[in-house]
């Protein structure tokens, strides 16, 4: 295992510690809006940065799912323009898209409505003048 891949995977047992923690019952960073917005991204790079590129891929579309239920949940979260998009994760997904551009071994497999297809697969490239 390479450094990077030894560091990520002590910090997801902390904060898993930290998420299933009973001394944080409550506070910030209980509940699905710690977990959508630095768990599932922690998890989804710590795949990426292995190469495993189902885990990623897996981890990515529990992401984009967690992240639709969460900001559409109620009127008012579907009303905010917080939730309009899961732009760690949509960075993750480009630099996963890249990594399955050069490396055989790594596929990437997620579609979703978060993930814009032109920008992911950059065909807007030279669509505007300089």
């Amino acid at each position: 295992m390479n450094f990077i891949a030894e560091v990520l995977e002590e910090r997801r047992f902390f904060v898993q510690w930290l998420v299933d923690s009973p001394f944080d019952a409550g506070g910030p960073l209980a509940g699905v809006k710690f977990q959508t917005k630095v768990c599932i991204a922690m998890d989804t790079f710590a795949h990426l940065v292995r190469g495993d590129s189902d885990r990623f891929n897996a981890s990515l579309a529990s992401g984009l799912e967690l992240f639709r239920s969460f900001h559409t949940a109620t009127p008012e979260r579907s009303e905010k323009t917080e939730g309009g998009g899961p732009l760690s994760l949509f960075a993750l997904a480009c630099w996963g898209y890249d990594s399955a551009l050069v490396d055989p071994d790594f596929r990437f497999e997620v579609e979703s409505g978060y993930l814009p297809k032109h920008i992911l697969e950059r065909d807007w490239v030279g669509a505007f003048p300089l």
